[in-house]
Formats: structure tokens, sequence, C-alpha cells
């Protein structure tokens, strides 16, 4: 997990703190999760309640597939702007869910949520997918995060914390906690360390016409087809090229037939 932040744009990665290890969930002692939050975050916003994460329910309690990464914001457990807060941020998720590749946006009475369900075959299956999520969601969807953690609490007086904090309850469903029907597909952002690879492979020229200047790092398959950010989908064009070649089609210039 650490090697994401470094690959997350500074403003992004700088202000994230990881979880040291993942906890389990309550009384289900099969389920584990794992989270990343706002440094800045007061402790009247518990990360628990706010925060990205990475889920593993094996036993499918919450989720209709064992595994997921998300931001997930606790309806019951945001005190300050409650009333304005939660809309505003569910209109941002829906959306969200249709530029962001494989997220959907949910909710239930409990919570609403960004999620990204995937399957993994083996370790290092698991290890791609979380950091593909995370790289996708966060540097679209921290500035939203961010903006509720840098004004949160302004409005509470400290009378208002303590009553906050001792009125806490723990939230009990009237139903199921299942979701309401989800939806679907952005971050093009790749890593500096990617792009300077992607550039050095391919000879630090565009690989369409030979421009040694303005180079981008090019996804073969573009992220609204499902491409990915891994340096075999990725391929060094300037920027005429790339813009000529669009985000509707995968063409890869690295092979010579093309």
């Amino acid at each position: 997990m650490r090697d994401l932040l470094p690959d997350l744009p500074l403003g992004v990665g700088g202000r994230l703190k990881l979880q040291r290890v993942a906890q389990r969930h309550g009384s289900e002692l099969r389920m584990f999760l794992y989270h990343i939050w706002d440094k800045h975050q007061p402790s009247l916003l518990d990360y628990h309640h706010f925060s990205y994460g990475f889920v593993y329910d094996p036993t499918l309690r919450y989720h209709p597939t064992p595994l997921l990464v998300r931001f997930y914001a606790n309806r019951h457990r945001i005190y300050d702007k409650k009333e304005s807060v939660i809309p505003a941020l569910w209109d941002e998720m829906q959306r969200a869910e249709k530029v962001l590749y494989g997220f959907r946006a949910a909710e239930s009475e409990q919570m609403i949520a960004l999620l990204r369900f995937f399957r993994a075959e083996n370790l290092d299956d698991l290890k791609t997918e979380i950091y593909q999520g995370f790289l996708e969601l966060m540097p679209f969807w921290h500035p939203r995060y961010a903006a509720v953690i840098d004004h949160y609490g302004l409005s509470l007086t400290s009378n208002d914390v303590e009553a906050a904090i001792s009125g806490r309850k723990k939230f009990q469903p009237r139903g199921p906690r299942s979701l309401l029907p989800i939806r679907t597909p952005y971050s093009r952002h790749v890593p500096p360390r990617l792009r300077a690879e992607v550039f050095k492979r391919d000879g630090g020229r565009c690989l369409k016409c030979g421009s040694p200047t303005a180079l981008h790092a090019d996804h073969i398959l573009p992220v609204a087809l499902g491409g990915l950010t891994v340096l075999d989908n990725l391929q060094t064009l300037c920027c005429a090229e790339n813009l000529r070649k669009g985000n509707r089609e995968s063409k890869d210039y690295r092979k010579k037939s093309a």
C-alpha cells in the first residue's frame, strides 16, 4: 500500500494516512477492512465511518462479491451540516460513477458509497486490483472528500461536540443492509514514475511521428473502454497524435504494422 501514495498527485497522496493493519469487522470475524483517510480529519469524523477502504467479505454478508475498494460515508456519523453534506456527496457520487471506470454509486439507510467490486485469482492479482482501484478513485474523488474535511466542525460549539460524542449510538437497521440498485464507468492520471518508465522504454519519442517533445503516456486501450494504467497498456505519443487518437479506439503504435 505504501507504493500507492508516491504515485498519487502530491495534493492527494500528501494528505492521506494508511492504516497499519486490516481490522476485523465487529462480530463478523471473517470479514476484514483496511482504511485510508485524510490526515486532517478531526476525531469527531471517525475514519471508520468516513474514508477510503479495501474490504474482504468472504461470506458475502454485506456485498455481492468478496472483494472491493470503496469510499464510504456513514449517514449517522456526520454531525456537522449533515442535511447538506450527505445530499451534496451523493450528487457527486452519482456524477463520479459516470466518470470513474468500474465504480458504482450505492446507498442504503446507513450509508452512501462509491464501490468497485473485483475478483482476484492470486496475491499479485489482489495487489494490482487494489492499487488500480485507488489510483482510479483518489485523484478524482479527494477534492470532494477534502472539501468536507477542511470545513468540518466549524459550525459546532464545544457543547455540540460533547453532545454528539456522548450521544453516539450504534446504528441498527430496520431491515437487511442491502444496497439500492447500482450503475457504472476516469482517472487518466499516470504516476510520474510509470510515465518515465514508458518514455524510457519507447526511446523518448512519439511512436507515431517520432517527435521528442510534448510527450504523453497514452492508454492503448482507453480508460473509457476499460484500459488499465499499467506499463503494458501505455505508449508514448506526442500531444498532437494523442489528440488524434482520441479515447474511443485502441491503437497500439508499438507494433510496426500500426
